[in-house]
């Protein structure tokens, strides 16, 4: 089954906190929810905003709620968190264009990013778990350093190899990532590489470690969908981390790992 989880950037620059400005993806990202089959699903697993001040941030489309208010809600200054709550993600629909926009202070730069879960996306097969399926085998817990400094701008993702800083991974053994923590907030954090299906898969950058130390854990738990990253060593040197924000980046970040006793099917 092609599971796959979908983290798209847009970059604004707003004008003012009455004037809801449309957003841009970031390079290679896209607003349209992908091309998948009925019976299969998509839903909008969440949604953030980051900048230097506080905005409202607004997704609709004709196929959610409405294509007037529809998802409108505010943010705080520099901080990325999730504002949707994980456990009732908003349907959405194959080939739909979703309307990104955020209102905040005038002549402010920010980043607005979402994830999309899909249950069966063509052409991926993102290697998607539930705790119950990593929870027995954790055999130790291995923390990759990927450090960006001064990396990435507004509208383009900062992206760095995983082995960058050092590469200890055991050969050809499967790793689940559980959550991350970071020196430095900024808009999002994603991992991208064949295990992921070629797609980012990824969630808000809050320096609130309480909040993103166990984050794919959590989403899982929240949302019922498998949403655990497992990556084989084999294909560490060719996974990236990646980072989306409103200007230019500088954070160490601490991708938290679990080695598996025994490599997954899928």
């Amino acid at each position: 089954m092609g599971l796959a989880i979908d983290t798209n950037a847009f970059a604004v620059t707003a004008t003012g906190i009455a004037n809801f400005v449309a957003a841009t993806p970031f390079t290679g990202d896209v607003a349209n929810v992908r091309m998948f089959n009925s019976p299969d699903t998509a839903y909008l697993l969440n949604v953030g905003a980051f900048g230097a001040a506080v905005g409202i941030v607004d997704v609709k489309s004709p196929l959610m709620h409405d294509d007037v208010w529809a998802i409108r809600t505010n943010f705080q200054a520099s901080n990325a968190t999730p504002l949707l709550p994980f456990s009732q993600s908003n349907q959405v629909f194959s080939q739909d264009t979703l309307n990104y926009s955020l209102a905040g202070t005038s002549a402010d730069v920010y980043t607005i990013w979402s994830s999309i879960f899909y249950s069966n996306l063509p052409g991926a097969a993102a290697r998607l778990h539930m705790p119950g399926d990593i929870n027995a085998l954790i055999q130790a817990i291995m923390v990759q350093e990927v450090d960006f400094t001064a990396a990435g701008a507004s509208g383009a993702w900062a992206s760095s190899l995983l082995p960058t800083v050092y590469n200890v991974t055991k050969a050809n053994r499967d790793y689940a990532l559980l959550g991350f923590t970071t020196s430095a907030a900024f808009g999002a954090l994603a991992v991208m590489g064949s295990d992921t299906g070629n797609l980012k898969v990824g969630s808000g950058g809050t320096a609130n470690a309480y909040e993103t130390r166990n984050r794919f854990v959590d989403m899982c738990g929240e949302s019922g969908y498998p949403c655990i990253p497992v990556i084989n060593a084999a294909n560490w040197p060719a996974t990236n981390c990646l980072v989306a924000n409103n200007a230019a980046t500088t954070a160490d970040i601490s991708l938290i790992f679990a080695l598996l006793t025994q490599n997954l099917s899928s």
